[in-house]
């Protein structure tokens, strides 16, 4: 699943370098060099979206194998006539190397000629028996949300189950409708609530229009195999749409069987928002788990990983290859950041009281993306400078230690200490890099390093300040410049 989440985010970044290149213009005067650079800028779109179907294709046919060579040289042309700075070469670039990392992820999924039809979960053998029992013993305390959720159902399904002896014809139409709204989390629960109950109502109505005026008609039966299609086609897209082409189509099938269909559909409606009703309060009432006591934890692993990785950028800037580990610690900052993103989506879907520090959370997520994506771009300098040792290490060491206390501080909700200074250590690595630069390397490898220097001090910033702080601040001009990564 941990692969599976590093494809998701490299989907969503080379959309949103898909988006940057289509809002860049050709800026030449030259019009024999626009043609030039839009023949080009061509070619590699044209190139990207081959390298993208072929890892779709990988991921549908369950076996690995992607090449990203011929794109890598419709780059390489492109870079040749524009530069390394140019917008469209920085976006095609950022699009390789989430291109890199789905390559990877499809390796470590379907490598070694392994095949899963179906749902592929890269398990090539069923779990040993120790493994299972290990996992049983884990699970079996208050402390796992797998163990709450699954007391959760038991009980919404059994208080569901007991009003079938409130002798409705359908009964089982309520804890059905429980079980299918109850989530793990309590905005999915709600949002699957809304959408069956919502759904529900509206094919009440719809099923009550074709009872009046269709029913007994030659094209009734037609129009339940409309409905079935209808309904299995946007069920899973638009859940709330397939329920709303599913509820009619339940009450036309009852009303072929000489029942009372007007007070099915009556029943229909009630069932559901009972056992919608159930499903909610259970996910609020019964051993929930915010995700406000879950953020922080997952707020400080990220950095943590941020963190290593970093490291290991900074290390193998003064070497010729990168170090081994690097791209293993790439993908674990990327699966930590990935889990402390979703859990800020979650969080967004909870009732406002129970949401915590929305501001100081945002700013915190934001940062730990820029970081992220700094240290990302860095790691692809490696080998094209040779900054002084010393000061690297130093500035690693100073990093380091601003990180480790930012993570701590987010643990345990208290203020980090006061942030060190970075202004000498990177004035001295700058005036070096731009020195002995001959490409530009040494340029953007010093830029790079600013901007590392800023998402650190800026998580210092949103980490000091609650959220009363933030807010009062904000109202007097602003501390936060989340644009910029400053604070």
């Amino acid at each position: 699943m941990a692969q599976f989440l590093i494809l998701l985010r490299a989907a969503s970044r080379i959309g949103a370098a898909a988006v940057t290149l289509s809002e860049l213009p050709v800026q030449t005067d030259c019009h024999e060099q626009a043609a030039a650079v839009r023949a080009r800028r061509l070619a590699a779109a044209e190139e990207l979206e081959k390298a993208c179907r072929a890892v779709a294709a990988a991921l549908l046919a369950g076996r690995g194998g992607v090449s990203l060579e011929t794109m890598q040289s419709r780059v390489t042309d492109l870079t040749s006539l524009m530069g390394e700075t140019a917008g469209e070469v920085l976006a095609y670039a950022q699009a390789m190397r989430h291109l890199e990392s789905a390559g990877e992820a499809i390796d470590v999924l379907f490598g070694g000629g392994r095949a899963h039809s179906g749902l592929h979960l890269g398990v090539s053998r069923p779990w040993p028996l120790a493994d299972a029992l290990a996992a049983l013993r884990a699970h079996f305390t208050f402390r796992s949300a797998i163990f709450r959720h699954a007391l959760r159902v038991a009980s919404a399904a059994a208080a569901a189950t007991a009003t079938v002896h409130l002798q409705f014809a359908h009964g089982i139409w309520v804890p059905m409708a429980t079980l299918i709204v109850l989530q793990p989390e309590f905005g999915g629960t709600f949002d699957r609530a809304l959408q069956r109950t919502a759904g529900t109502v509206a094919g009440a109505v719809l099923a009550g229009l074709l009872l009046a005026t269709l029913n007994g008609t030659a094209v009734f039966e037609p129009l339940i195999i409309m409905l079935l299609f209808a309904a299995f086609f946007v069920l899973r897209r638009r859940y709330g749409l397939g329920v709303a082409f599913l509820t009619p189509l339940v009450i036309l099938i009852l009303a072929t069987a000489n029942t009372s269909p007007w007070w099915d559909t009556f029943e229909r409606v009630v069932d559901t928002i009972l056992g919608a009703a159930l499903g909610l309060g259970a996910g609020y009432l019964l051993w929930p788990q915010w995700e406000r006591e879950r953020l922080p934890g997952l707020l400080a692993r990220a950095l943590r990983a941020n963190c290593a990785y970093m490291a290991s950028v900074l290390k193998g800037l003064g070497e010729t290859v990168p170090p081994r580990e690097l791209g293993q610690l790439r993908r674990t900052t990327e699966i930590e950041t990935g889990n402390a993103e979703a859990a800020f989506q979650r969080l967004l879907t909870e009732p406002r009281k129970h949401r915590g520090r929305m501001a100081q959370a945002f700013a915190m997520i934001t940062y730990l993306q820029r970081l992220e994506r700094h240290l990302i771009a860095l790691a692809e300098q490696i080998g094209t400078v040779s900054p002084p040792r010393d000061d690297l290490a130093a500035l690693a060491s100073l990093l380091e230690g601003a990180q480790g206390k930012i993570a701590a501080a987010i643990e345990t909700d208290q203020a980090p200490g006061p942030c060190p200074s970075f202004d000498a250590v990177l004035a001295r690595l700058r005036a070096a890099l731009t020195a002995a630069d001959e490409q530009g390397h040494g340029e953007e490898v010093a830029f790079l390093l600013g901007r590392v220097i800023s998402d650190t001090t800026s998580l210092h910033g949103a980490t000091a300040h609650k959220t009363r702080h933030i807010s009062i601040e904000a109202s007097r001009g602003g501390v936060f410049d989340l644009g910029e990564g400053r604070s």
